[in-house]
């Protein structure tokens, strides 16, 4: 998430908080995570944590942060705005609509560059490859992965659906979707499903764009995340 930092400047002077999910190796909270319910229910303890039982905030969350997201604000009233980046609206893989993985354009200098099995992980997960694409990748998604602790993954990946499921969902604040064309993972059908229960939403969904969006077209994400800030900013006035 951290390279649309800067697209948050503006408009406001808003505080940032970026919460590493307690499936990071050595985490305290990672030995009692069994589920995705005790990842949520750590989640909120945090924020509760960090912000006043009287202060407003923001939520932005990307594919199982997307997830996550969706039902924090939907059960917290101090959220007042709503982000979701290629989220996962359906936990179970194998109901979720997906398309096929596709490469728009390759670029095997790129991949020949790197690790081998950066390489291969970045190829799997791209639509439209570049050297400046898979240093972004390197940087924000695969130090993440890197970083996760894989038994603790494991064992959440066994009880991936939140108690309560996806139905009953919904937010009416200001909300901005953005999916991937390309998005082989979540994909964007299901999200559109939805949009019936985000009454303020503005729904994009990108060309050229797989499950990182933001990251392949992120002057476009940027944009929208500002027009996003912008209508928070008007609601609360």
């Amino acid at each position: 998430m951290l390279p649309l930092d800067g697209w948050l400047d503006e408009p406001g002077a808003w505080r940032r908080i970026y919460v590493d999910l307690p499936f990071v190796r050595g985490s305290d909270s990672s030995r009692a995570i069994e589920s995705s319910d005790d990842v949520l229910a750590e989640l909120v303890d945090t924020l509760d944590r960090l912000i006043g039982p009287g202060e407003s905030y923001l939520v932005v969350g990307s594919s199982f942060g997307g997830l996550l997201s969706s039902r924090i604000a939907h059960d917290d009233p101090r959220v007042v705005g709503l982000a979701l980046l290629e989220p996962a609206v359906i936990a179970d893989h194998a109901r979720r609509d997906v398309p096929p993985h596709v490469v728009l354009h390759e670029d095997p200098d790129a991949l020949a560059a790197v690790d081998p099995a950066l390489a291969q992980e970045y190829a799997e997960m791209s639509v439209v490859q570049s050297a400046e694409g898979l240093q972004v990748f390197a940087e924000s998604v695969h130090a993440g992965l890197e970083a996760a602790d894989p038994t603790v993954v494991a064992r959440v990946e066994q009880k991936y659906s939140l108690t309560g499921g996806e139905a009953e969902v919904g937010y009416d604040g200001p909300t901005l979707v953005v999916t991937g064309r390309q998005d082989h993972v979540v994909g964007y059908q299901d999200q559109l499903d939805l949009l019936d229960r985000y009454p303020r939403a503005t729904f994009a969904l990108l060309d050229s764009a797989g499950h990182n969006a933001h990251l392949e077209r992120p002057d476009v994400v940027g944009a929208l995340l500002r027009d996003w800030l912008v209508r928070v900013g008007a609601a609360s006035d």
